[in-house]
């Protein structure tokens, strides 16, 4: 239990699991809510260890990073959840499972008929097959050219 109390990793993880789900349950329609209350509750404890405020911050600070709270301009400050962080809360997984989840690509949906040698969207290390009979080390662009060039 004392190597688990002084795992930071897991300590961080907790309170910022446990913050995101108090701050959901208590701001109900995203009201502001003072994020140091979360301190007085029966879970602001991890393996029977107080958080800290210092640890509440640093919870606080990835939990803005990834819009999940928001700070409001407020004395004393405040907190609210985010729509982000709302839906975050609603899948009842944690905040990484929420933050880790795989992002998809850019999707293009495009109809060329006919079209040859077209190029769209992001590429990186790209090869471009040629199949339409044009020689790349020819000087002429057109086929119809080099092809009248060579029978002359």
């Amino acid at each position: 239990m004392k190597k688990l109390r002084l795992d930071r990793a897991a300590r961080l993880r907790y309170t910022m699991d446990t913050f995101h789900r108090w701050l959901f349950d208590t701001s109900a329609g995203q009201k502001p809510v003072t994020p140091e209350l979360f301190l007085t509750t029966h879970a602001a404890y991890f393996a029977g260890s107080e958080i800290t405020e210092t640890e509440l911050d640093e919870a606080l600070a990835h939990l803005t990073q990834y819009e999940l709270v928001e700070y409001l301009d407020t004395e004393p400050v405040t907190v609210a959840i985010t729509p982000q962080g709302a839906s975050c809360a609603l899948t009842g997984g944690s905040v990484q499972d929420h933050i880790n989840q795989p992002r998809t690509g850019t999707t293009y949906n495009n109809y060329l008929p006919n079209a040859k040698g077209v190029i769209i969207g992001e590429q990186q290390h790209f090869t471009q097959n040629n199949t339409d009979g044009i020689d790349p080390r020819s000087s002429s662009s057109s086929p119809d050219t080099s092809a009248r060039s060579a029978t002359r």
